[in-house]
C-alpha cells in the first residue's frame, strides 16, 4: 500500500522508511511512516524546548488529509483538489 511519501518527487531529508514498531529507533532528525497508525512521524533533531506530548514521547506525528471535487456536476465519482498535513496532536515548540 502506498504511503504519502510515495505522493512526493522525493522523500525528505532523513526519511527512513515504513514501521510496524510503535516506537522504533531512529536517529533524531528522521521521519518514517507508522504503518499501523498510517501517520508520518518527525524525531526532531533539536528537542530541547518542544514540550512532552501526552504519551511522554517528543515524536511528531501527522495525518495526510485529502480535499475531494465532484469530477463533473451531479457526479458521484470525485477528484483529489488538495492535500494538507495535519498534526495529530498539538503541539509547542518554545524559545527562551
Amino acid at each position: 500500500m502506498p504511503t504519502p511519501i510515495d505522493w512526493l518527487m522525493e522523500p525528505p531529508p532523513g526519511y527512513r522508511g515504513e514501521f510496524r514498531a510503535p516506537q522504533p529507533v531512529v536517529p533524531r532528525g528522521s521521519w518514517y511512516f507508522d504503518a499501523t497508525r498510517n501517520e508520518l512521524v518527525y524525531v526532531p533533531n533539536l528537542d530541547a524546548h518542544l514540550e512532552r506530548l501526552a504519551d511522554g514521547s517528543k515524536r511528531l506525528r501527522f495525518r495526510v488529509r485529502l480535499d475531494f471535487e465532484p469530477a463533473e456536476p451531479d457526479s458521484e465519482r470525485k477528484l483529489i483538489a488538495g492535500m494538507r498535513v495535519e498534526p495529530v496532536a498539538p503541539y509547542t515548540w518554545f524559545y527562551r
